[in-house]
């Protein structure tokens, strides 16, 4: 016979994997990049995502083959933010998104 268990999941929708503690899951929100309270990239009105080719100089001959599709990150707000290696959270330039 199965048995029951309750199981909690981020009000933010992050996607995280549920949790069988409540406790942890409220942590979690608390520290959550969905959530609107962190002011981070993900809930920025600043943040965007496009998908650019990478195109290969050293194609070896052939041009086209050896390039590739690649998710970039940034910061519409301020250039010089890099939102290739790491978002950020607690920003001064937040701005919540449309709709949130």
């Amino acid at each position: 016979m199965p048995i029951r268990r309750t199981a909690w999941a981020c009000k933010w929708k992050c996607r995280k994997n549920v949790d069988t503690s409540r406790q942890r899951m409220e942590n979690h929100e608390g520290i959550c990049f969905r959530n609107p309270a962190r002011r981070a990239c993900q809930t920025c009105e600043h943040f965007s995502r496009e998908q650019e080719t990478r195109y290969d100089p050293n194609h070896g001959g052939d041009p086209g083959k050896t390039d590739y599709e690649i998710m970039v990150q940034y910061c519409e707000a301020d250039e010089n933010i890099n939102l290739e290696e790491i978002l950020r959270c607690d920003c001064e330039l937040w701005q919540p998104k449309d709709g949130e």
